[in-house]
């Protein structure tokens, strides 16, 4: 029995290891290399000028990165939204790769607000289903834009995106252009550090 009990031990001690990695970790190392992020915008406040039909809409957008290297993450993300109106339906619909870079800005940076920009290039979709008739862009879409993302805590961040969207392909309307201010928040996982407690703690209990 005291080997069961040395091994709950164990893990006992690796949750509380990892969890005082969490509250020790600055907020600058949220953003190194080998980390991940995960999250959402739950409030994508999105206007669409296109040729023939003009909306407004809530669009989610779950999207998770990597951290190539230190404040800069390559990641994929899907965009998802459906609005309606008296005789309007509007669907939009991406596959969004991205790339996100986060600034150091010095005295002008708190330790909870960290700075950045996006871009992705990927595949977008409006179509405007209207009682006068139907509107749509399918094709190529590229968005770019400013960031700030605040931590509530030290991995997860609060965080503000405005991007501007170009789409343009197939449909009856060759181009859409979509200003769009996201509010979400990201997940920031330290995952080279945490395997390292967890490799050491397993290695432990293995003795």
């Amino acid at each position: 029995m005291t080997w069961i009990k040395n091994g709950y031990m164990n893990r006992i001690t690796s949750i509380i290891a990892l969890l005082c990695l969490a509250g020790n970790t600055t907020v600058n190392a949220q953003t190194e290399k080998d980390n991940l992020m995960v999250g959402s915008s739950i409030a994508n406040l999105q206007a669409t000028f296109q040729s023939g039909t003009s909306t407004v809409g809530l669009t989610i957008n779950p999207k998770i990165g990597y951290f190539v290297r230190d404040n800069f993450a390559i990641g994929a993300g899907l965009s998802l939204g459906l609005t309606g109106a008296a005789g309007v339906t509007t669907l939009n619909y991406g596959i969004l790769p991205f790339a996100r870079y986060y600034f150091t800005t010095g005295t002008f940076e708190s330790k909870r607000t960290r700075f950045f920009g996006e871009v992705d290039l990927g595949i977008s979709g409006v179509n405007v289903f209207a009682t006068s008739g139907n509107t749509s862009t399918n094709g190529l879409s590229f968005s770019a834009g400013p960031g700030m993302a605040y931590f509530i805590t030290r991995n997860v961040g609060m965080e503000t995106l405005l991007k501007l969207r170009g789409i343009t392909g197939f449909g009856n309307s060759t181009f859409a252009f979509q200003p769009e201010l996201n509010l979400g928040f990201q997940i920031y996982l330290p995952t080279a550090r945490a395997k390292k407690i967890y490799r050491e703690e397993r290695r432990h209990m293995e003795e």
